[in-house]
């Protein structure tokens, strides 16, 4: 009888551990992102940039008012969409201190990796972390400066990668995504083909808002992967060099805030 009592204990245990790992099971197979065309694209932009610079760039925001659609702009038309698919190619966190009340303009400070911020008005270097506008209680319950996180992402059969900035309230979304997801397949966030939608929010104080919503829908192959890694190295630095030389408006040596 103890026995008997014990081998039950056992099956018992097994089955609700069996449970618990079909949280983490990667169902995902390989998926056939074609990047014939990204190739090719690829190459002529490498080629152009060499004779007028300059760096190609689509950007993906969420549209405003609870309305769940991205709004795709390559700065000379406008497309909207309910979701879309890619690989990420790179990520970064970035922070942001826009005018009351205008987030719509162009920030007063910005930063690129969340610790070091450039405020366009003075050419001042901030320290993110001991900034007083990124504290909590400096707008409210909130913060004047808004942490985000930017996305680069790959589209199929487009060589130039797609920027998306997520607000602060889609953060935690994606950290579970990256974590109880992508990490728990043990797979590189640049490996998968992740699904980008819109759910809508309403706050306490009866604003409407979108937030993000991530799906893994398949890993790349080692061709695929490699490919994207190169075009990351190349894109994402210098899209980032550029975005700081505009920041920099006035040529004199600038210290860091302590």
């Amino acid at each position: 009888e103890p026995y008997r009592r014990q081998r039950q204990m056992c099956i018992r245990d097994r089955d609700i551990m069996s449970n618990i790992l079909d949280l983490f099971r990667d169902d995902l197979s390989k998926v056939n992102f074609d990047i014939s065309g990204t190739r090719r694209m690829y190459e002529k932009i490498k080629r152009m940039q060499q004779s007028v610079g300059g760096t190609p760039h689509i950007t993906a925001k969420v549209g405003t008012g609870g309305v769940n659609m991205f709004i795709l702009s390559n700065g000379n038309k406008d497309v909207t969409v309910e979701k879309f698919s890619g690989v990420i190619i790179g990520n970064h966190k970035c922070n942001a201190w826009f005018p009351k009340g205008e987030l719509n303009s162009s920030p007063i400070c910005s930063s690129n990796d969340g610790i070091i911020g450039i405020n366009r008005q003075t050419g001042e270097y901030l320290n993110c972390m001991t900034c007083p506008n990124n504290e909590f209680g400096s707008d409210g319950n909130g913060k004047l400066c808004k942490n985000m996180h930017k996305l680069y992402i790959l589209a199929e059969n487009c060589a130039v990668p797609i920027t998306l900035s997520l607000p602060p309230t889609s953060l935690e979304n994606w950290r579970n995504y990256v974590l109880s997801g992508v990490a728990v397949a043990e797979k590189e966030i640049s490996e998968v083909v992740t699904e980008f939608s819109l759910s809508g929010e309403t706050s306490q104080t009866g604003n409407k808002y979108s937030v993000l919503n991530f799906k893994m829908t398949g890993y790349v192959n080692d061709d695929v992967n490699k490919f994207c890694s190169g075009i990351s190295e190349m894109c994402i630095r210098d899209r980032i060099i550029t975005e700081n030389l505009k920041l920099l408006n006035k040529p004199r040596i600038l210290t860091v805030q302590k």
